[in-house]
C-alpha cells in the first residue's frame, strides 16, 4: 500500500470512530504548538501541522489509533501492521521519557 493511501486509510479508521482529523498549519508565535490529539467540548480531535511530511503524519495517527479500540471495526491488514509498528516503537519513547524525567526531578527537586 502506498503511503498516501494508507494516510488516507488511517484518517477514515479515525473518522469511522468519531475521531475528527484536522490538517492546518500549527504556529503560534507565543505559544509551542504541536500536533496531537485533543478534546474540544466533548469531541475528540487529531491535529496535525501540515507542514509535516507524510511519514511523520501517519506516524502521529498510528501511535494514536493504537491506543482505541479496534477489535469490533475492519482494519486492513497493511494499515494494523503499521499501527502496531508505530505502537511498539511509541512504547520504547515513553519508556525512555519516564526514566529521563525521573532522573531530571532527582536531580533537581522542585
Amino acid at each position: 500500500m502506498k503511503p498516501s493511501e494508507l494516510y488516507l486509510e488511517m484518517r477514515s479508521l479515525a473518522e469511522k470512530l468519531g475521531i475528527r482529523v484536522v490538517e492546518k498549519i500549527l504556529k503560534i508565535p507565543t505559544i509551542p504548538v504541536q500536533s496531537g490529539d485533543c478534546v474540544v467540548y466533548g469531541n475528540l480531535y487529531i491535529y496535525i501541522d501540515r507542514r509535516l511530511g507524510l511519514w511523520e503524519k501517519i506516524q502521529i495517527l498510528a501511535i494514536f489509533l493504537h491506543t482505541q479500540p479496534l477489535d469490533d471495526i475492519f482494519v486492513k491488514p497493511a494499515v494494523r501492521d503499521i499501527i502496531e509498528r508505530y505502537a511498539q516503537k511509541s512504547k520504547k519513547i515513553l519508556k525512555k521519557k519516564e526514566t529521563n524525567e525521573h532522573q531530571i526531578g532527582e536531580q533537581y527537586p522542585y
